[in-house]
């Protein structure tokens, strides 16, 4: 089960938690974890490391824009697309190549 969980977050993205686009360790093994006890509450996987930072496991190849995001840069009311404004760039800063293409066509 946490095998097949593990596959299933990587192919389909689902395990990029936080929208960055990158799939990281700690990313990866909250969704597993969280997944397997659904699953089965007695069954509690464990993380055991040594390494700080953050370390990509994978790109999310199915990363889009997320949705509240594309709603605000069209909203009417301007306070709105300020904070998409704001969310793009920090998605600019922290995000991969693929991800500041995305939002760099977003800004034109």
């Amino acid at each position: 089960m946490f095998n097949r969980y593990l596959v299933d977050g990587l192919r389909d993205g689902s395990a990029g938690l936080d929208g960055d686009g990158d799939i990281t360790l700690d990313e990866l093994y909250g969704y597993v974890h969280d997944r397997v006890v659904d699953e089965i509450p007695q069954q509690r996987p464990k993380k055991q490391d040594n390494i700080e930072g953050r370390i990509i496991i994978a790109r999310n190849v199915n990363w889009s824009l997320p949705t509240h995001l594309r709603h605000s840069l069209n909203s009417p009311i301007a306070v709105g697309r300020l904070a998409a404004l704001d969310a793009l760039d920090h998605l600019y800063r922290i995000g991969n190549d693929p991800v500041r293409r995305r939002v760099t066509s977003e800004y034109q």
